[in-house]
C-alpha cells in the first residue's frame, strides 16, 4: 500500500471527527387547553333557543386518570331549582340523567345542544339511576329570560382535523357539526365543508363535538381516518381524512469542537458552545426560562434575567381634594 496515501488518510481522520455534524429533531410538544388537552373550549356565542329552561344543575361523571379519563354513562345531578320543571317532576339532587328522548348523556356539552334545539312546552322523557334502580320522568320545557350560564359546547381542534365544531342534537343523537376550518387542515383535504354533521369516527357513533375531538387526539400523526358525515339534510356518506404528520424541530447541531448548539422543542431551555475543549470553552450560554447564564473561558460568568415591577402604595401627604 501506498505510505503516503495511508498517511493522507489518517491526518483526515481527526478532520472528519471535528467536522462530524450531529442534528436531533423530536415532534414538537402537543399543545391545548391546560397544555395537555386536545382541544380548547370557545365560550358560548348565544342563549338557549327560546330561553329553554328545565331547572337542573348537572355534572359529568369521569373514571380514569387525567391522561386516561373516561365519561360514564349519564349526568348527576346537583341541584334542582326550586318551582321548575324537573322539580314538578320529582328529580332529587344525587340522581343520574341516562336518556333525554332516547338520547344517551355523558358529556355536558350534549345537555347544552339539547337545550339549544328546545322549544318551550317540549315534551322530554327523562331516564335516570336513582339510587341503583332504573326510573323515568317527565317534564315540559319552560320559557324564561335567556340569562342562564350554558356549559361549553363549542371547540377548536387545531393539530389534526383544524376545525371549529358544536355539539348538536340530531335525530336521536348529538353529533358534531363543523363551523370553521381551517384552509390549510385535514378537514379542507378531505373535502369537508362548514355545515357538515360529523356522526361517527371510524364506524363508532359520537356523541359530539369534545367527544370528537377527544378520540381524534388518540389517533397516530399522519393516520386515515373515516368520518361519517351529512350534509344538507342527505343521506350519510364515509369520507376518508388523512392526518397531518406531526411537526418536528430542529433540537441540536454540533461541529466539535468549534460550535454546539441544542434547544429544547418548548424553546425553555438551550444552550450555545463556541470552541468547546470538555475542560474549558471559548464560550457558553445556556438558558432556562427567563434565566441566562454567559461564560467566557469558563472562568468568567455571570447571570441574567426579567425584572418585574410591582405597584407600591405611596402615602399621600397632606389633605385629600
Amino acid at each position: 500500500m501506498d505510505r503516503s496515501r495511508f498517511a493522507r488518510a489518517a491526518a483526515a481522520l481527526p478532520l472528519l471527527a471535528c467536522a462530524a455534524c450531529v442534528s436531533v429533531v423530536e415532534p414538537a410538544p402537543d399543545e391545548g387547553l391546560a397544555a395537555t388537552a386536545a382541544y380548547e373550549a370557545l365560550a358560548p356565542d348565544s342563549p338557549p333557543s327560546d330561553g329553554a329552561f328545565v331547572g337542573l344543575e348537572l355534572a359529568e361523571s369521569v373514571a380514569g386518570s387525567l391522561d386516561a379519563m373516561e365519561f360514564l354513562r349519564g349526568l348527576r345531578v346537583l341541584t334542582v331549582v326550586a318551582g321548575s320543571p324537573a322539580e314538578i317532576a320529582g328529580l332529587h339532587a344525587g340522581d343520574v340523567v341516562v336518556k333525554v328522548n332516547g338520547i344517551e348523556l355523558a358529556r355536558l356539552d350534549q345537555w347544552t345542544a339539547l337545550l339549544r334545539a328546545a322549544r318551550p312546552d317540549d315534551s322530554w322523557r327523562l331516564d335516570l339511576e336513582r339510587k341503583g334502580a332504573l326510573a323515568t320522568a317527565s317534564l315540559r320545557v319552560l320559557q324564561r329570560a335567556a340569562t342562564g350560564v350554558l356549559h361549553d359546547d363549542r371547540f377548536i381542534e387545531r393539530r389534526r382535523l383544524g376545525c371549529v365544531a358544536r355539539t348538536v342534537a340530531h335525530a336521536t343523537s348529538t353529533v358534531a357539526r363543523i363551523e370553521e376550518i381551517d384552509p390549510h387542515g385535514a378537514l379542507h383535504a378531505a373535502g369537508v365543508g362548514v355545515g357538515a354533521l360529523v356522526i361517527a369516527l371510524d364506524g363508532v357513533d359520537i356523541d359530539g363535538a369534545a367527544d370528537l375531538f377527544t378520540r381524534i387526539s388518540t389517533r397516530e400523526p399522519g393516520a386515515r381516518v373515516t368520518l361519517r358525515v351529512v350534509r344538507d339534510g342527505g343521506a350519510a356518506r364515509d369520507v376518508p381524512v388523512t392526518l397531518p404528520e406531526a411537526e418536528r424541530h430542529l433540537t441540536a447541531i454540533t461541529l466539535w469542537p468549534l460550535f454546539g448548539w441544542s434547544e429544547s422543542p418548548d424553546e425553555t431551555r438551550g444552550e450555545l458552545v463556541l470552541v468547546d475543549l470538555w475542560l474549558i470553552w471559548l464560550f457558553k450560554r445556556t438558558h432556562e426560562g427567563a434565566a441566562c447564564t454567559t461564560s467566557i473561558l469558563r472562568f468568567i460568568s455571570w447571570e441574567s434575567g426579567v425584572g418585574s415591577l410591582t405597584d407600591e402604595t405611596v402615602p399621600s401627604v397632606g389633605g385629600g381634594a
